[in-house]
């Protein structure tokens, strides 16, 4: 027999290097390679683990690795639950960052194509029911003729008085609309619509965008000397009211809540053409520059729920796209207007492709920002509001021309 092999009872005193790894592979030993040529033989690290335990080793790193990923996945669940910034404003020193941000945006502007400005605009002698009443809500019909404005808690409509050789003026704010469903509550945007075959009417959309109440243009009757309570209080019956799903929307209420409302009634002849299920007429635009069609559902007459997106840039953080008051207006040819809150820009969308066909400029004037629009009669119309002690404004201005082939 050979030493070292054959069972235990015949070798009795076995070498202790017989059972070890490195034994059944043989070792590199760099001079005796020099000398015969031969090439190195790798170590293989099998030695470290006694045999069996390295397949348990390699698996219990495995579901540590998962484990840990899960974990940071959670983490970062809770951390966009509750709005925590992934990366801190301030990853430079203060001088470093503002200068850092300003050489970008002067590149920016640089590269950014030039967007020509609104000319020919003349402000619209407007008799505001106080000096310091401020329009969170514009909106006008198809033709541009008539027109409803808006602060947080009372409605108004008139009529636009474009005499031939003098300005344009709204001078009939003295009465407001009364809508017994807006009472106590804050209004967020309002449109009108007036069909060919019928008298016009005032969509308000409040509760933060969850409800759309539609109300019928009465004027209440001034007060006489004689008249008795009946007579002098008149209100303007609603036909409907509508709920708007919100489900649609991102995060919480507070994240994105609906601020915009648009009409399209280019093709409505009667107002239960505006519900007609087949039909997408309501535009809605939310606290983060999406915009959204409604339509009814199917099943439940008195509930609106999203049709198609039209606009979509919610993606964008910390970016205001449009101002909390009425940012949209819709032009013949479901051209749709929007008004953006940094810089005072209006963009024309068609709606059909949903693609910017016409971008401009509104001028600038120091104290003061624009805040609504509204466009009808081959006129775009804007809402102005200033610092403390200064009147609000209302200016017209020519469409411009745009491709409406693109």
């Amino acid at each position: 027999l050979l030493q070292g092999i054959g069972p235990v009872g015949v070798v009795p005193s076995a070498c202790p290097k017989t059972f070890a790894p490195k034994s059944f592979a043989p070792t590199y030993d760099p001079k005796k390679n020099e000398e015969d040529g031969s090439e190195a033989v790798l170590e293989t690290g099998r030695d470290l683990y006694k045999p069996g335990q390295l397949p348990w080793h390699v698996f219990r790193s495995g579901v540590l690795t998962l484990v840990c990923l899960w974990l940071l996945g959670c983490l970062w669940s809770f951390a966009q639950l509750y709005e925590v910034p992934d990366l801190p404003d301030k990853v430079l020193p203060e001088q470093v960052a503002e200068s850092g941000q300003a050489a970008q945006g002067a590149e920016q502007q640089r590269d950014a194509p030039t967007v020509p400005m609104l000319h020919g605009g003349r402000r619209i002698n407007v008799g505001w029911p106080n000096e310091h009443f401020q329009p969170t809500g514009l909106a006008c019909d198809v033709a541009g003729k008539h027109f409803a404005l808006s602060d947080a808690f009372q409605l108004y409509f008139a009529t636009l008085d474009d005499a031939t050789g003098s300005a344009p003026s709204i001078s009939s704010l003295d009465d407001s609309l009364r809508c017994s469903s807006l009472d106590g509550h804050a209004l967020e945007d309002i449109a009108v619509l007036c069909p060919l075959s019928e008298s016009c009417k005032v969509l308000v959309m409040h509760d933060g965008g969850e409800r759309l109440v539609e109300c019928n243009v009465v004027r209440p009757r001034r007060k006489l000397q004689n008249a008795s309570a009946t007579d002098t209080d008149s209100s303007s019956d609603e036909v409907s009211v509508w709920s708007i799903a919100n489900k649609w929307l991102h995060g919480s209420a507070e994240s994105e809540r609906m601020t915009g409302l648009a009409i399209d009634g280019t093709q409505i002849n009667q107002f239960r053409d505006l519900m007609d299920v087949r039909k997408s007429n309501i535009v809605v635009g939310t606290s983060q520059g999406r915009v959204v069609k409604l339509r009814r559902h199917l099943k439940e007459d008195h509930k609106l729920v999203p049709a198609a997106v039209i606009w979509n840039n919610h993606r964008l953080r910390n970016i205001k796209a449009m101002p909390r008051s009425s940012p949209l207006g819709i032009i013949p040819g479901s051209y749709l207007l929007m008004l953006h809150d940094v810089g005072g820009k209006v963009q024309a969308i068609d709606m059909k492709t949903a693609s910017i066909i016409g971008e401009w400029q509104l001028p600038q004037t120091p104290g003061r920002m624009w805040s609504g629009l509204a466009g009808g009669g081959g006129f775009v119309y804007v809402a102005s509001v200033g610092q403390s002690g200064m009147a609000s404004e209302i200016w017209q201005f020519p469409l411009p021309h745009f491709d409406k082939r693109n």
